[in-house]
């Protein structure tokens, strides 16, 4: 077959896999500018187009649509008349702006980015009574969705020079974030106590994220009913492969593990950002970015309930760890084995 040109029209639907492929792809000014450089031309261009780009459109048709349909803010509007990538939907974390909440901090030691690392601080007082550690790398947000199970590796820190003691100055800093399939949460386990450290070209010691501290989903600590073969809850499955495991929240009188509410997780997850006391590490990896699971998931995941093992779920995963470890450590400050009373908002905070 003779080599020809092909066209490939899609709507911008943030999230979809002609996404990355349009990011990494130039426009055709770009490729005359490396034309004229003295680059050789690539195999493929692409264009943005509008319905104001469109000849056929009556002048002030597309302003009269845009106007019946909400406005130049309205999502629909974004994707389909504006020709702008934007999630199918009203976007579930409104605050989320990668302008301010992503960073690509290739080094480990926070310092050099202005920051002091205080998750040993915050781990003592996340786990009092639960460990004997005296050091805290990092603290890890789980999801047991088996398609995939999710985890955020996480440290807290502050500016250099604020209270250290003033929970209003904490910012979660995920690091990394684990996706993983498996057929059970026991060889999860194993493979993140023995794997996970060197996955993807991540640079450490195969067991760098054995034996750490965790803040499990709350329905993980009962035996699960679905057709995984685990022998026991995830949490002890979690227990068996060295990691040290608690719940999000923890009710009443036999203080019986639990999750918040999902509108009440997503809603301070959403003050966070807003407050920008969040920042995610989008650093380059050999395969890819850093934390890319969890910025599609902020950037693609809309409002509305989700079913069970779809792909909405899926993607959910690692927000969802990301909200357990939030609440309990920014919101549920109390010793596991106390009862844990709602957060209240005070001048300096939640407390």
């Amino acid at each position: 077959m003779a080599a020809g040109q092909m066209l490939i029209p899609t709507t911008p639907v943030q999230g979809h896999w002609l996404q990355a492929k349009n990011l990494a792809t130039a426009t055709y000014a770009e490729i005359e500018q490396g034309i004229a450089a003295g680059r050789a031309r690539p195999q493929a261009a692409k264009a943005t187009l509008s319905c104001y780009d469109n000849p056929w459109i009556p002048e002030g048709e597309v302003d009269r649509t845009i106007e019946s349909l909400g406005g130049k803010d309205d999502p629909r509007v974004k994707r389909e008349v504006l020709g702008l990538w934007v999630a199918e939907g009203d976007p579930l974390w409104t605050h989320f702006d990668a302008t301010k909440h992503l960073v690509t901090w290739a080094n480990r030691d926070v310092e050099r980015y202005g920051y002091v690392d205080i998750t040993t601080l915050v781990g003592r007082d996340l786990f009092r009574g639960m460990t004997r550690a005296t050091k805290f790398q990092w603290l890890l947000g789980q999801d047991y969705n088996f398609n995939p199970y999710s985890a955020v590796v996480a440290k807290f820190i502050v500016p250099v020079g604020a209270d250290h003691s003033d929970p209003a100055n904490w910012i979660l800093y995920v690091e990394d974030v684990i996706v993983r399939k498996a057929k059970s949460t026991a060889e999860y386990a194993d493979w993140l106590s023995t794997q996970a450290g060197a996955w993807h070209g991540r640079g450490m010691k195969q067991d760098a994220y054995a034996g750490q501290h965790v803040v499990g989903d709350g329905q993980g600590f009962y035996r699960n009913r679905d057709m995984r073969q685990n022998v026991s809850a995830d949490s002890d499955e979690m227990k068996k492969a060295g990691y040290i495991v608690r719940a999000p929240m923890y009710r009443g009188a036999k203080k019986s593990p639990g999750n918040p509410p999902r509108d009440v997780r997503i809603g301070w997850l959403n003050d966070l950002f807003y407050r920008n006391r969040v920042l995610i590490n989008a650093s380059s990896m050999s395969d890819g970015v850093r934390c890319q699971d969890l910025i599609e998931s902020l950037e693609t995941e809309v409002q509305g309930k989700k079913a069970s093992n779809t792909h909405a779920d899926r993607i959910s995963g690692v927000t969802d760890g990301l909200g357990y470890l939030a609440y309990a450590a920014l919101f549920h400050r109390k010793d596991p084995v106390e009862d844990n009373p709602a957060p209240a908002i005070t001048a300096s905070g939640w407390t």
